[in-house]
């Protein structure tokens, strides 16, 4: 009898503290009374359903999601217990570096700043400015150095903030700060300088004269007159002297074709000497008046007197 009772009080108190591990130790695990039947675990989550440290990486506030999705889709007790470590596990994985913290804080604090100058520009030089200066603060939270800063890399401090949200590692935000330096100098290289960007205008110009020309034209001898003038036009866009413009139309031609791939001052000075080069080239080369006489009475020693003449004109200027 007594054994029965002690028996009967053990087995009263392994349930109890069965239940209070069930209710108020989350993730303990099923009550194991000792002279209680064992509890049904057929409800409980198959072990592949359980997130591991093998899993990837998620962010605090991603793990607390999980979290709440799987408590919600839980459907019985053993499910919410399951919860537990899978979520225990993605803090620990979550624990990241000092430099993605400080690197995500300074990028906020650039978009912040960003944010309040854009408020108060009046006028899209301001907006600009503060475009540009967004860039160069995004450029040292990475330490990462942009050669040229551009107002249209703005989208470029978008991106880089998204990337490093998602970054847990020194390496991931090591790459996003390439990606940044990367999008940024794409950026700068599709703006292109004042004197390029007027050079492009005046060739357009002058091929858009061409064409109407050209469909006005209504002789031979009227298209070339059109192409002389194309060639003339180009030459003055590019600040080119053009001896013979008529000898000159492929030189032009070529020039355009430059100008138009043209990213800089520079390579629109390629084009500049490219075009007076060929044009010199192309241009006939002036005979002296000596010279001319000697030639015609090679080709014809009987009429002497008449290259004299042509000569003599020629010193003259009147011929």
């Amino acid at each position: 009898m007594n054994d029965g009772k002690i028996s009967k009080g053990w087995g009263i108190a392994g349930a109890g503290t069965g239940l209070f591990c069930l209710a108020f130790v989350f993730g303990c695990g099923s009550a194991d009374t000792g002279g209680a039947e064992t509890a049904d675990t057929t409800g409980a989550p198959a072990p592949e359903a359980v997130g591991s440290v093998t899993q990837a990486v998620e962010s605090p506030a991603q793990c607390n999601t999980d979290l709440t999705t799987c408590i919600q889709n839980s459907k019985n007790f053993f499910d919410l217990l399951g919860c537990s470590q899978p979520y225990a596990n993605c803090l620990v994985a979550s624990a990241v570096p000092p430099v993605v913290t400080t690197t995500v804080n300074a990028i906020d604090a650039c978009r912040t700043t960003e944010a309040s100058c854009a408020d108060a520009a009046k006028t899209p030089g301001a907006l600009a400015q503060c475009q540009v200066a967004a860039v160069n603060c995004t450029a040292t939270a990475f330490a990462t150095p942009v050669v040229e800063t551009v107002a249209a890399a703005a989208d470029c401090v978008t991106g880089a903030a998204t990337c490093v949200g998602k970054a847990t590692t020194a390496a991931a935000i090591t790459t996003c700060g390439e990606t940044f330096a990367n999008c940024a100098t794409e950026a700068a290289s599709a703006v292109l300088p004042p004197a390029v960007t007027d050079a492009l205008d005046g060739v357009n110009s002058c091929t858009a004269t061409l064409t109407s020309c050209v469909q006005e034209a209504s002789t031979p001898a009227a298209v070339t007159a059109c192409n002389g003038a194309d060639v003339t036009c180009i030459g003055s866009t590019l600040g080119v002297t053009i001896p013979n413009p008529a000898a000159a139309i492929t030189c032009a031609q070529t020039a355009a074709t430059c100008v138009a791939a043209a990213r800089s001052v520079d390579d629109l000075t390629k084009c500049t000497n490219a075009l007076t080069t060929c044009a010199v080239q192309a241009a006939p080369v002036p005979v002296s008046c000596d010279v001319a006489f000697t030639q015609c009475f090679a080709a014809n020693p009987f009429n002497l007197f008449q290259c004299a003449d042509t000569a003599r004109k020629c010193n003259a200027g009147t011929q």
